[in-house]
């Protein structure tokens, strides 16, 4: 680790590549849902790279130190717990998908029945030409 920032709710880790060496990675370990890494693999495969891995390590061993007890102890999720994720993200897509089919329905609804009442009219405009010629006959 070159560095760390830790915020109310970040927390931001450099690493530095030991294969390359001019490449520093910026990792986000903080919150753990929004974790990241800079690096090809994670951004092509996502899930937990070396380097978050790494970060994750090195940064629950120093928040062991008295000085550093302020750090959070950062736990990758479990699979049911990354299930549950998953699961949650879907009924939130599914309703506000609902919400929005619900909204377009209640829209093409409204406008139908503005067709039907300009249709309407049209019926009626005919129906009273038609009227008219019957009494003028």
């Amino acid at each position: 680790i070159q560095k760390y920032e830790y915020s109310i709710d970040e927390l931001y880790i450099w690493v530095k590549s030991e294969t390359k060496s001019n490449n520093v990675y910026t990792i986000c370990l903080a919150p753990i849902e929004k974790a990241l890494c800079q690096c090809l693999n994670f951004t092509i495969r996502g899930g937990a790279c070396k380097h978050i891995r790494a970060a994750i390590l090195c940064i629950n061993w120093i928040c062991q130190e008295p000085q550093n007890q302020h750090l959070p102890y950062i736990s990758l999720p479990t699979i049911e717990e990354l299930d549950r994720l998953h699961v949650d993200e879907n009924a939130e897509e599914t309703i506000q998908n609902e919400v929005y089919n619900t909204e377009e329905n209640i829209q093409n609804q409204s406008d139908e029945s503005s067709d039907d009442e300009s249709d309407g009219n049209k019926n009626f405009e005919s129906f009273q030409s038609n009227d008219n010629d019957f009494s003028s006959t």
